[in-house]
């Protein structure tokens, strides 16, 4: 899409290829438009409506006033320029094209968006797991006391060793739980 401030730096030279339909075409266009959107394609142009006026009224229309209309109103700049018989739509790739076209190569080139770069991307190959194994000790230890290993191995895992289960009391209620609970 091109701006009001890059239509500024175009030249005002007549591209009109054939004078009677761009005065036709032009006419039609600016005649079906509300006053605002006038007002609004006259801004976004730098123009005053004479200048449209004086188009339709002689048939030249130069690349500013051409790409001004085909944005604004969704148009082939080729259509008002009479090179093309289909109002068609406007794109990006016609602005180019016609800006190319009539020697404004370098701002074409500035409205071109920068082509994406793409990265290579490098797939590592999966790491296969491996379990590191302990070093392997030679040396004897002391023989350590049965409690504290059952001991060590409670404390590891709560659930591996219950506790005990008391006996059931008068005064108590009937247990709902676990038979190892002991939260009553």
């Amino acid at each position: 899409m091109i701006t009001s401030e890059n239509l500024g730096s175009l030249k005002q030279v007549n591209i009109s290829q054939d004078a009677e339909k761009t005065k036709a075409r032009a006419e039609q266009l600016w005649k079906e438009q509300s006053n605002a959107k006038k007002k609004e394609l006259t801004e976004f142009a730098g123009c005053i409506p004479a200048t449209i006026h004086r188009i339709y009224k002689t048939g030249a229309i130069h690349i500013k006033l051409t790409l001004a209309f085909a944005q604004m109103l969704n148009i082939n700049p080729y259509y008002l320029t009479g090179e093309a018989d289909e109002p068609g739509e406007f794109s990006d790739v016609l602005l180019l094209q016609l800006l190319e076209q009539h020697g404004y190569k370098q701002l074409a080139e500035e409205l071109t968006p920068p082509a994406p770069v793409e990265e290579e991307v490098v797939v590592k190959p999966k790491r296969k797991y491996t379990r590191k194994s302990k070093p392997v000790v030679e040396e004897e230890a002391p023989a350590a006391a049965p409690e504290a290993e059952a001991e060590r191995a409670r404390s590891r895992n709560p659930w591996s060793n219950p506790p005990p289960r008391l006996p059931p009391t008068s005064t108590s209620p009937k247990r709902t739980c676990r038979p190892y609970c002991t939260h009553w």
